[in-house]
């Protein structure tokens, strides 16, 4: 997730993350993980208090030709309604950076190797991918 700076294990289940905020300040908060069925399926919730209130789930699914991986994200973002719209209106929402984070996921998976800057791109509104 190229927003993530580093997500360190707490231990417990807990995790603190670091992640670039608006105008490349940093925001930390810690998550606990809410379900663990690996490799299927991974979910987590950031804690009561957190400056980031946010829950995720990603579910691997194996379908003939490859893996289907569906990604669930819900986050409030720190600066408010202000800097959603900021986000929006720029194209740096949450929705495209994860529809990118989704495609450079999967070229590493497909190449074995992390693509080269700028390499990743996805077009339309898919909220998930297929990974051959």
């Amino acid at each position: 997730m190229s927003h993530v700076i580093e997500v360190r294990d707490l231990g417990q289940n807990r995790a603190h993350w670091v992640v670039q905020g608006r105008g490349g300040s940093e925001v930390e908060f810690d998550s606990r993980l809410t379900t663990s069925d690996r490799p299927h399926c991974l979910a987590w919730q950031s804690e009561p208090g957190a400056a980031v209130a946010s829950e995720g789930m990603v579910m691997l699914e194996p379908i003939p030709g490859g893996t289907r991986a569906t990604v669930r994200l819900s986050w409030c973002s720190p600066a408010g309604a202000l800097g959603k719209g900021d986000a929006l209106s720029t194209g740096n929402g949450p929705e495209a950076s994860l529809e990118d984070d989704l495609q450079r996921m999967k070229q590493v998976i497909e190449r074995g190797l992390p693509p080269r800057e700028g390499e990743a791109s996805v077009t339309g509104s898919r909220r998930e991918n297929i990974l051959h």
